[in-house]
C-alpha cells in the first residue's frame, strides 16, 4: 500500500513522486474528460479539508468518469490510505496493526483486480507498481516497463522508471528518462525543471539544459527557477554571485 512516509526517502525521490502523474494535467489521452477533471477537483478540496472518505468516493467517481484518468487513480488510492488511518488513529496499536494488514490485503487485492482487465491499459501495471518503493525497486520496475509495453507514451511509467533509477544511485539513466518525458511532451514546465536538477553534477548539460529552459519559456517563473539552481550550484562564491545579480536584473523583484 502507498504510505505518505514513502515519499521521504530523499529529497529528489520526493520530487520526482510528487511528480509522478503531473504529465496527466497536460492534453493526452490520460488526462481526464472534462466531468472526470471537475469531480477529481471536488476529491482534491474535499481532501485539502481532511474529509478523505469524501474524497475517496469523488476520486472513485472520477475513475467511473474516465477509466483513463491516471491522475484520479493514484489519488484515489492515496485517499483511501489517508481516510483509512484517519478513521483508526485513536485505536489501540494492537488494534491498528491488525486493521492494516487486512486493510492492506484488501488494498492489494483491489490492484490485483485491476491487471485482469481487458482490454489492457499501461495504468493498471502502473498504479500497480505504487506499491513498491524503496522496499522492491525491481518490481516496481517490472510494472513500470509493463506500463510502457502497453503504451510507450504513457509519461508517468517514465518517471516510475527514473525513481528505480535514482533509488540504485544511477542519476544519468534518471536524467535519460526524464529527457525522454520531455521529448513527448515538452510543455511540462515541472518536469524540465525536474530534469535541470538530475543533470545538475553535469556542468555542460546542466547549463544547456538552464539555457533550453530560458528559450522554451522566457521571462517566465520556470525560467527564473532554473537560473536561479544553476546560481547557487556554482563552486565558487564570486560565480554564485555574479549569476544572482544577472538573475535579479533580468527578473524584477517587484514581479
Amino acid at each position: 500500500i502507498m504510505r505518505t512516509t514513502q515519499y521521504c526517502l530523499l529529497p529528489i525521490v520526493t520530487l520526482l513522486a510528487s511528480l509522478a502523474v503531473n504529465a496527466a494535467t497536460t492534453t493526452d489521452k490520460y488526462s481526464g474528460s472534462r466531468g472526470a477533471r471537475r469531480a477529481y477537483e471536488q476529491g482534491v478540496k474535499a481532501q485539502r479539508a481532511r474529509r478523505f472518505a469524501d474524497a475517496v468516493d469523488v476520486y472513485q467517481r472520477a475513475m467511473n468518469l474516465d477509466p483513463n484518468f491516471a491522475l484520479a487513480y493514484e489519488k484515489y488510492f492515496q485517499a483511501k490510505d489517508l481516510a483509512f488511518s484517519q478513521q483508526n488513529e485513536d485505536k489501540p496499536d494492537a488494534e491498528q496493526d491488525k486493521a492494516w494488514t487486512e486493510f492492506r490485503n484488501s488494498t492489494n487485492a483491489e490492484m490485483n483486480a485491476l491487471m485482469t482487465r481487458q482490454p489492457p491499459n499501461p495504468i493498471y501495471p502502473w498504479i500497480n507498481s505504487t506499491r513498491y518503493e524503496e522496499d522492491v525497486p525491481e518490481k516496481k520496475r517490472e510494472l513500470c516497463r509493463e506500463a510502457l509495453a502497453v503504451d510507450p507514451n504513457f509519461l508517468p511509467a517514465y518517471r516510475c522508471l527514473a525513481q528505480v533509477a535514482l533509488l540504485g544511485g544511477d542519476v544519468r539513466q534518471a536524467a535519460q528518462l526524464f529527457r525522454q518525458v520531455l521529448d513527448h511532451n515538452q510543455k511540462d514546465t515541472e518536469s524540465w525543471l525536474t530534469y535541470t536538477y538530475l543533470v545538475r553534477s553535469d556542468p555542460v548539460l546542466f547549463r544547456s539544459a538552464v539555457d533550453e529552459v530560458r528559450r522554451r519559456f522566457p521571462h517566465s517563473n520556470t525560467a527564473a527557477q532554473a537560473q536561479y539552481s544553476f546560481a547557487i550550484a556554482q563552486d565558487r562564491p564570486a560565480g554564485q554571485i555574479d549569476a544572482l545579480r544577472k538573475l535579479i536584473a533580468e527578473y524584477s523583484i517587484g514581479k
